[in-house]
């Protein structure tokens, strides 16, 4: 089981994420309100881990359920017990927008009149304050409990429109992640570019890129950030902007990445971690020189060797671990020629860990005897056969982790 936990900005709602196999609950909690969204793959160990997962006391929970894959009609139990427990704690539990195959399931079981059904926020607001004012009526309560039933419905609708701000947050950080993203590869005559960018949830971890610093050179980057939510975006976006920053004037990656550590490492949590490459191409002397700050080192396929696609090693710390002397020494410039037909890959991990049904990774292995072909494709033509015989390896196994590949090639 895998989880991870992260406020938005002003504090009020708090998301926390809990994977269980190829399943996920996303769990949004305000004062008044819990909801939790569960997608993915189904199985037994994924709702009994929502059961154990509601609250001890709450006015509502909202359950939304989006596509699972393998949803039977057992999950109509699960939604009973949650019901039933949300009921002895004083609470209610409310469907939110449930999907077709959900509605089905419940219409052929017979239950679709048994639990209430939110098709909007305002909709969930509706059915807690008709609940508690039929609560206050047939117990026939005295003012100031009326009074303290009316609070509760006006701290309801503020939590719903809380956790409407938060999932809002995450769409315009989903927007402008990809505005992070080069719309367009560098053009040169002597080299050509590709790219694959799949990001496993909507907003992802990954950032790769280029930036034009004069007609005879141009950086090239790919990095990761731990996590794919609306922290990691935060962080990509910093680390976007002190790369372009830094970038100007400075033909030494490793100078660039030594500046950026600085100017990351003061905001970066101790449980993150950011990884990221930056190399320079110079097309006049048709040479790629790059720095590595802990990511997975780029691979080289020499076209006229012979010799087998292999990783160029270098040195290098993750962003943030430390600073001063003991970071800028470990950040190191590395510098290869390039030779017509000469091929660089980068990635990030997930590119490597992708798992199939059978629990294994696709692996650097593979990756490189893949790249072992002996032809001289554009760089686009690699990365879109790399992208589909991923995609054959896995199977019907989900994506767990973005997936990047950023890659070049001197084709004169």
């Amino acid at each position: 089981m895998g989880g991870s936990e992260h406020p938005n900005a002003n504090g009020e709602v708090r998301g926390t994420t809990v994977r269980i196999g190829q399943g996920e609950i996303s769990i949004l909690e305000a004062e008044n309100l819990t909801t939790f969204s569960v997608s993915g793959e189904y199985s037994t160990s994924l709702f009994q881990e929502l059961l154990r997962q509601l609250p001890a006391e709450q006015s509502a929970v909202g359950l939304e359920i989006r596509r699972l894959k393998g949803i039977n009609a057992s999950v109509i139990g699960f939604i009973e017990k949650a019901a039933r427990r949300m009921k002895d704690r004083g609470g209610m539990l409310i469907l939110l927008d449930p999907h077709e195959k959900l509605l089905d399931i419940l219409t052929l079981t017979g239950k679709l009149d048994d639990f209430p059904i939110a098709s909007s926020p305002e909709d969930a607001v509706n059915i807690v304050s008709a609940k508690l004012r039929q609560k206050c009526k047939a117990e026939g309560l005295h003012t100031d409990e009326e009074r303290r039933l009316a609070r509760e419905i006006v701290h309801f609708k503020r939590d719903m429109k809380e956790t409407e701000r938060y999932k809002k947050t995450v769409e315009t950080a989903e927007r402008r992640a990809k505005m992070l993203l080069p719309r367009k590869m560098p053009t040169h005559n002597r080299y050509d570019f590709g790219s694959f960018f799949n990001p496993c949830d909507r907003v992802g971890g990954d950032l790769y890129g280029w930036i034009p610093i004069d007609e005879n050179h141009v950086g090239l980057f790919i990095a990761d950030v731990s996590g794919h939510d609306v922290i990691a975006y935060a962080y990509l976006g910093m680390l976007f902007t002190a790369l372009r920053i830094r970038a100007h004037g400075r033909l030494s990656p490793a100078d660039v990445l030594r500046q950026v550590n600085a100017d990351l490492a003061p905001y970066v949590e101790r449980t993150l971690f950011i990884t990221v490459i930056y190399s320079i191409l110079d097309y006049p002397e048709n040479r790629l020189t790059f720095a590595r700050a802990g990511h997975g080192l780029p691979i080289l396929v020499r076209a006229a060797s012979g010799e087998r696609p292999r990783e160029i090693e270098a040195p290098g710390l993750a962003l943030g671990v430390t600073t001063g002397r003991q970071y800028d020494s470990a950040i190191q410039d590395v510098g290869i020629d390039l030779y017509s037909g000469d091929f660089v890959l980068f990635y990030t991990d997930g590119l490597i860990e992708a798992k199939n049904e059978m629990d294994h990774e696709f692996s650097i292995d593979r990756l490189t005897t893949e790249l072992d072909t002996g032809e001289r494709l554009p760089a686009a033509d690699v990365v879109n056969m790399l992208a589909k015989e991923l995609q054959k390896f896995r199977g019907s196994r989900d994506q767990e982790d973005d997936i990047t590949i950023f890659a070049t090639r001197r084709n004169a």
